[in-house]
């Protein structure tokens, strides 16, 4: 897609038109971080709508080390969000 952001308005209807037909969403948030410097939309917000959800740390953060995975994962993740 280029890069497009979809409006988190569409992405929540239609969250809420395949989760009663037992449809999971999954969030490849390799861009996450631009979305949110980009809209203003809190991680949590956006992430809402999703079953499972990737990140990405070198995409849009420079970082360079993998994605998180694990319990280890919320952690990383909470202590990226205070300094988001």
């Amino acid at each position: 897609m280029d890069g497009t952001i979809i409006p988190q308005d569409e992405i929540v209807a239609i969250s809420d038109f395949v989760r009663p037909k037992g449809i999971k969403m999954h969030l490849d948030g390799a861009r996450l971080w631009h979305v949110i410097a980009e809209t203003d939309i809190p991680l949590k917000t956006l992430c809402a709508p999703f079953d499972s959800i990737s990140v990405c740390f070198s995409k849009g953060l420079g970082m360079i080390f993998p994605p998180p995975f694990g319990p280890r994962s919320i952690s990383a993740l909470t202590e990226l969000q205070v300094h988001l």
